[in-house]
């Protein structure tokens, strides 16, 4: 009998469950801002990422509403973005009552269409959001020379991205703004979690209020001041100490997490290489500088996507599409827009694939399923 291959499995370090129970049992649980992992985790990465200022935070979604914020992003704004994302992207925007713009994405990578950002910039355009698709870099040449020539802040969602580079600099780390995903589904997770990552030192003050509730509470701790009080607008987006702890182990391992992502990847380019007669792989040349996030697969048409979808469910492998295009939802189309067809964006929609990549992922078994599946494609004559 086949073993079900799960779509994702995350990795935990095996100290977590001590550390835990250490923090615990301690005469007091941290669980605000300002304590020991919450500290760690931030620099960590800032060393890590060389980057001015990390904040952890409870999501990738609270990173981006608090990027919003930060922004001064308002009703009457417009933010352009990919419409092939996640939800929180928008949403993120659409709480501070302005308007996403939605941008069609590269048949090559799937990131957004760096010669669409320009000819969408209005008088009312306050920011790009670029997303990284599957730890793939957006060309961060074109669409930072267009944010600069046009006044406009850069917000990268590298929500699927961290460790991935762009001519050798972190993803997160090259905008104005930064937003990291640690969910359950990204390489590496505290269960949920996020990171803030802040490029302008003129931005961190006010990054500090945001995150902590609206207060100057990082100062007055800081400085050990008497008392702290309310500055300006804010929510809870930082996690708690436990949060925090388990993050800090997690990115402890993150190379060697990283550098077996991404072997998998390659097994799989290289030995489904027989699928390139039906199917779009990834670019290869941007590769080199990927996290290993994901291996998708973009079949000729909708009818084989799903029918190939089919198969390798019933062969218990657990595979999945991906984003329905936010343009094409009954709240996207109220409360965006777009000045262009999105045409890539809703032929990718029908026709991808993603298979299962996590740490111990038994890739042979996948790719000897996929096999038997090609060959029954053959038989019946589908290819």
């Amino acid at each position: 009998m086949k073993k079900i291959i799960p779509f994702n499995n995350a990795h935990f370090s095996k100290v977590i469950p001590k550390k835990i129970n250490k923090l615990l049992n301690a005469e007091f649980i941290q669980t605000a801002a300002g304590f020991e992992y919450f500290k760690k985790c931030n620099e960590l990465i800032e060393k890590k990422l060389n980057v001015k200022k990390c904040y952890i935070t409870n999501s990738c979604t609270a990173a981006l509403e608090a990027a919003a914020i930060l922004i001064d992003l308002k009703k009457g704004d417009e933010v352009i973005l990919p419409s092939y994302t996640f939800v929180s992207t928008a949403n993120a925007i659409l709480l501070r009552g302005a308007t996403p713009v939605y941008v069609d994405i590269k048949n090559k990578d799937l990131n957004i269409n760096e010669d669409l950002i320009s000819r969408s910039i209005t008088k009312k355009t306050k920011a790009i959001i670029v997303v990284h698709y599957a730890g793939f870099s957006s060309n961060m040449f074109k669409i930072k020379n267009i944010a600069k020539k046009n006044n406009i802040f850069l917000i990268e969602d590298a929500a699927q991205s961290f460790l991935s580079k762009f001519n050798n600099k972190y993803l997160g780390t090259i905008g104005d703004i930064g937003c990291i995903s640690f969910h359950e589904t990204k390489n590496i997770t505290s269960a949920e979690g996020g990171a803030l990552l802040i490029n302008k030192k003129n931005l961190i003050k006010k990054t500090s209020i945001i995150l902590h509730k609206g207060t100057d509470r990082e100062n007055y701790e800081r400085l050990g001041k008497k008392f702290y009080s309310w500055q300006g607008l804010g929510s809870s987006y930082i996690p708690s100490d436990i949060v925090c702890l388990i993050l800090y182990y997690q990115l402890k391992q993150s190379n060697k997490v990283t550098l077996k992502r991404k072997k998998i990847w390659m097994e799989y380019y290289k030995r489904l290489n027989f699928l390139k007669k039906i199917a779009q792989f990834q670019d290869i040349k941007s590769f080199n500088q990927s996290n290993g996030h994901m291996f998708y697969l973009i079949l000729r048409n909708k009818k084989l996507r799903d029918y190939f979808l089919k198969e390798l469910n019933a062969n218990k492998i657990q595979s999945t599409f991906h984003y329905i295009p936010l343009h094409t939802t009954k709240f996207g189309k109220i409360h965006g827009k777009k000045k262009f067809n999105l045409k890539v964006t809703e032929s990718i929609y029908n026709r991808l694939i993603r298979l299962p990549l996590w740490y111990d992922v038994d890739y042979n078994a996948v790719i000897k399923r996929i096999k038997k599946i090609y060959k029954k494609l053959i038989i019946e004559k589908l290819i």
